[in-house]
């Protein structure tokens, strides 16, 4: 819920195919790849005015990277745990999506809201 693309020299600044390819950075000067995310903007309206005003690195990443690579991953791996994946929580990605770039990397505001959230998670030697 950091974000992704911020930091990125391929960052999105216009939005088209093109950028969101070279945002994605998987055979990025592919017709197909291009087409395919003709395909995906044409789908879920990712263009300026459906924005509202947000940042289009912030949705790309939240649309696109965590909605379609972000679930495969879980599904791919072979947990030695259960886990909880708080990337499909509009809630929490309004919240932290509204937060400073500085804010967002620090990674402090992620352990206050598990503080707040669910304080047994802070009490692991992770936390």
């Amino acid at each position: 819920m950091r974000g992704y693309y911020q930091n990125m020299k391929t960052r999105i600044g216009v939005i088209n195919e093109r950028q969101l390819a070279n945002a994605y950075d998987i055979n990025a000067g592919s017709m197909m790849t291009r087409r395919l995310f003709r395909e995906f903007m044409d789908i879920v309206s990712f263009e300026p005015n459906a924005l509202h005003g947000r940042d289009p690195n912030d949705i790309f990443y939240w649309e696109h990277r965590m909605g379609i690579w972000g679930s495969t991953a879980m599904s791919e791996v072979d947990l030695a745990q259960c886990s909880l994946a708080g990337y499909n929580s509009r809630n929490l990605f309004d919240l932290f999506l509204a937060l400073p770039w500085e804010s967002r990397t620090a990674r402090t505001a992620f352990h206050q809201a598990t503080l707040e959230l669910a304080p047994l998670l802070a009490e692991s030697p992770e936390g």
